[in-house]
């Protein structure tokens, strides 16, 4: 279940458990202002630019309104009361986020799935809850199955460079913002701390 409270300059993002707010199983709290950076689902990171009542499809709802970061051009506007919308909605990972889940990355290795479709799902639902740490675990195994691949004349599936693609562009655009580095520094910075970790 999802609430959301949305002031003039401000949003509080709670998600619950159950269906009572009684219960107070609450699993996390997200409090935005405009000008923040935040990750929004498959499109990255983004700025808070307004929160707003706009009548779209003959109904008036709230919105909260990103621009992201890496294309100036565009202009999302996120239905406050869509749970599955606004649980794409996060804030950045911190510099210690990102070397813990290095750590974790490095002593936890992932199994390949040899069913396309059970891959297909997996990828899917890893990249859907916008999840760092299992994106990393996928990317490191897609690059070392790239390079297996490689190494006898073939390539990835189309399917699994697609995901690829689409994790790396979230991991890079997010972590080189956190940390300070250009996006072409970003993997060869991550792949070092993982072997420096086994």
């Amino acid at each position: 279940m999802l609430f959301v409270s949305v002031g003039k300059d401000s949003l509080q993002i709670h998600t619950f458990k159950e269906d009572s707010l009684e219960e107070r199983g609450e699993l996390r709290l997200i409090m935005v202002k405009i000008g923040d950076i935040v990750s929004y689902g498959t499109q990255g990171v983004c700025r808070v630019e307004d929160f707003t009542e706009r009548r779209f499809g003959g109904m008036t709802m709230e919105y909260v309104v990103l621009s992201p970061i890496y294309d100036e051009n565009a202009t999302i506007f996120v239905p406050v009361k869509n749970e599955k919308l606004m649980n794409g909605l996060h804030r950045l990972v911190s510099v210690e986020d990102i070397h813990g889940m290095m750590n974790v990355v490095s002593e936890e290795a992932e199994s390949w799935i040899s069913d396309e479709n059970a891959r297909k799902g997996r990828y899917k639902e890893i990249l859907d809850r916008n999840d760092r740490q299992e994106m990393l675990k996928m990317m490191r195994l897609l690059y070392l199955r790239r390079n297996c691949l490689q190494g006898v004349g073939k390539k990835l599936h189309v399917c699994d460079e697609r995901f690829l693609k689409e994790a790396e562009k979230l991991i890079l655009d997010e972590f080189s913002l956190v940390l300070k580095m250009k996006r072409e520094n970003i993997l060869p910075y991550l792949f070092k701390k993982t072997e420096k970790a086994e």
